[in-house]
């Protein structure tokens, strides 16, 4: 099944997630209705438990929710099996978290090197990363591993590795949460880049400066938005 609009990047359309803990269901999301387009540069914020990571995580297809209904370029991954579900998704989002995620035993350049081993040789995937750490300015680190680097290197290598396979939307899960003022306004500097290249960026945060950097803020309360401004 096709969305009708498939100028959109992704829709969720009446949108509810429910998590089994035991006997205890927990309601994330309910009733979310969310069009992202090329170039949006989206805030989402909320208190803890407001529903803000699940949102992420439906958008980005790394969830299926419980009920409603998810488009990514059009396609309905409800509908998908698993094989097909990966290969959209290689292809179109792409995640950055609180703590990098980074393997403390590679260099910066293998970090961001790994999303692309599986698919192209060591040679075309290492002029790649190197490519995507000079676009997030660490050109002179990319040898040094995450031990040696700041907490701001370190969530511009993870940047950087989400750059690699060139995707359409890029979520951040509170992407400046660990970092001082100073080194959040620097990452932020370069995400306002990456969206005015025609990166769509949504920003799930706590920070209430960051929504001052995006063209789109959604508020949630209880896994519902409350409030969303353009």
């Amino acid at each position: 099944m096709l969305s009708n609009n498939t100028e959109h990047i992704v829709e969720l359309k009446n949108v509810y997630h429910t998590y089994e803990m035991g006997e205890v269901s927990v309601r994330a999301l309910k009733n979310i209705e969310l069009e992202i387009t090329k170039g949006d540069y989206i805030a989402v914020v909320g208190h803890s438990g407001s529903g803000k990571s699940t949102l992420l995580r439906i958008i980005g297809a790394l969830e299926i929710p419980t009920k409603g209904e998810v488009y990514m370029c059009g396609k309905a991954i409800n509908e998908m099996n698993t094989k097909e579900l990966i290969n959209l998704r290689s292809n179109v989002v792409s995640f950055v978290y609180q703590d990098f995620q980074l393997l403390p035993q590679l260099s910066a350049l293998e970090n961001v090197m790994i999303p692309l081993m599986p698919m192209m040789k060591y040679d075309l995937a290492k002029k790649s990363a190197e490519k995507s750490l000079e676009t997030v300015g660490l050109k002179l680190r990319m040898n040094h591993k995450p031990s040696e680097l700041s907490g701001g290197e370190q969530q511009r290598i993870s940047i950087a590795r989400a750059l690699t396979r060139e995707p359409k939307i890029l979520l951040a899960d509170e992407p400046t949460g660990n970092l001082d003022t100073s080194t959040r306004d620097q990452l932020m500097e370069i995400l306002d880049d990456l969206n005015k290249k025609g990166l769509s960026i949504i920003i799930a945060t706590h920070d209430m400066q960051i929504v001052t950097h995006c063209n789109k803020y959604i508020k949630l309360k209880d896994g519902e938005i409350v409030r969303e401004i353009q």
